[in-house]
């Protein structure tokens, strides 16, 4: 924070005008994004980050709602962003552009994933998921991987957690931590408490910060 307000001050910006053009910068607009994703976990860990850390109002919308009606969902019309991840991008993207509203593609859990990439070819990495299409879905992201074999998916509700052995690489998605209640496995293991890639991060500031400032700018010429 210091370095940012050394910033400020070489450009000319007294540290409290600098600390007020950053708030009305963020919070001048309430904005409303909609998560367009086709799981659970995801559809929970997404608009959680995004309400927690970016101050944004959130809907989350299953993609099998975008096929209702040949039209989309009244929600979509009146979102100020659409977020999603790779595996739905193209579909997004044209559905963006046919709104006319922005569009930003996460990516998620990067060094985890890496991480994972890493051990797979060696020993067998279990991932404890709330919904079974987030598990079919990771076994899709690695299916290219050397090793992938050795991916446990397990869901909550549905498979034996203690089948799971002690010491075992294991992530709970942050759903799936919720739900398994207080049992020793969610005792010894933590979720990530931020799933956005950096990347990512700066993509969605970049709008947020662009779009109060342009309300701000018109505010000015009223």
């Amino acid at each position: 924070m210091v370095e940012v307000l050394m910033q400020g001050l070489t450009h000319g910006m007294a540290a409290p005008a600098m600390a007020d053009g950053l708030q009305r910068c963020l919070e001048t607009l309430r904005l409303h994004a909609v998560v367009v994703e086709c799981n659970a976990d995801q559809l929970h860990s997404v608009p959680a980050e995004l309400r927690r850390d970016y101050g944004l109002e959130v809907t989350a919308l299953d993609v099998a709602a975008l096929d209702r009606n040949g039209r989309p969902p009244g929600v979509l019309r009146r979102a100020d962003l659409l977020v999603t991840t790779p595996f739905h991008k193209k579909q997004i993207e044209r559905l963006a552009k046919a709104l006319g509203t922005p569009e930003v593609v996460i990516t998620m859990c990067t060094d985890l994933f890496a991480e994972v990439g890493r051990l797979l070819p060696s020993m067998p990495v279990y991932f404890v998921v709330a919904d079974p299409r987030f598990a079919a879905k990771l076994h899709r992201l690695f299916a290219g991987t050397a090793g992938a074999v050795n991916l446990r998916t397990l869901v909550v509700g549905q498979d034996e957690l203690d089948a799971i052995p002690a010491g075992a690489p294991t992530y709970l998605t942050q759903l799936a931590r919720e739900r398994v209640g207080d049992t020793p496995l969610r005792q010894r293991i933590l979720p990530e408490a931020r799933v956005f890639s950096t990347e990512s991060a700066r993509r969605l500031l970049s709008f947020i910060v662009r779009a109060n400032s342009e309300a701000l700018t018109a505010r000015k010429r009223r």
